[in-house]
């Protein structure tokens, strides 16, 4: 098995969360997120190494947030749970320590993670 080497905790998103990656168009289903960065299915591999910019937001569009990350690894997905995603690709994100950019990691997660009960 191999050696875990993520140092932030990774959460699934109880939210639907919009990845749209606004180098190549693509929109990528969200796999799971945290403080680092994030894992995404898609129908085309990525470059590993390239950077790139992408736009979360709600499905409404009433939130988004712009964050930059790079690609690190990749792999074929096995268990196909989205729709013609092929590869999970796992990015960093970048300039993480940055209040800014800090603050919009945490909010997309809060966004992701948000849970609305009905009572």
């Amino acid at each position: 098995m191999p050696e875990e080497r993520r140092t932030d905790i990774r959460f699934r998103p109880a939210a639907p969360i919009v990845v749209l990656c606004l180098d190549t168009q693509m929109v990528m289903t969200l796999d799971n997120l945290g403080s680092g960065g994030f894992s995404a299915q898609t129908s085309t591999d990525a470059s590993l190494g390239s950077v790139m910019r992408f736009r979360f937001s709600t499905p409404d569009g009433v939130w988004s947030t712009l964050l930059t990350a790079q690609a690190l690894h990749s792999r074929p997905n096995g268990d196909g749970s989205a729709a013609g995603s092929r590869f999970l690709v796992g990015f960093k994100f970048l300039n993480a320590e940055s209040p800014r950019v800090a603050a919009s990691i945490n909010a997309l997660i809060d966004r992701a993670t948000a849970v609305i009960s009905f009572s």
